[in-house]
């Protein structure tokens, strides 16, 4: 009888330790921080994108948004960031961002 898909046969033990289907996720956190728009001017290496990216992560900082293009014949390579930045860390941002190898300038965009 315990062959049979359609009709399982549980004991007493089985049936205490079901678990539920549904789950009940959080909500996304929310960005929390000084926002911050910046443009930064780079050499178009591989690894400068990965770079910035990990160094905001360790400061705490949220993305909320990135637009890259590598450099080409229209010019070196750049990338807009929008940024949830902690407080803690606002005052040197941009500073921090131009002391990456790779990036040549960092300019607040508007």
């Amino acid at each position: 009888m315990g062959d049979d898909a359609r009709d399982p046969v549980f004991t007493a033990e089985q049936e205490e330790l079901a678990v539920p289907t549904t789950l009940t996720l959080a909500p996304p956190p929310v960005a929390s921080g000084v926002q911050v728009r910046l443009r930064l001017s780079t050499t178009g290496e591989p690894d400068t994108l990965p770079r910035v990216l990990n160094w905001l992560r360790r400061r705490g900082c949220t993305l909320t948004r990135v637009d890259y293009a590598t450099d080409d014949r229209h010019g070196p390579g750049r990338f807009l960031l929008a940024v949830a930045v902690p407080p803690r860390h606002q005052h040197r941002l941009a500073a921090g961002l131009g002391g990456i190898v790779g990036v040549l300038d960092v300019v607040p965009d508007a």
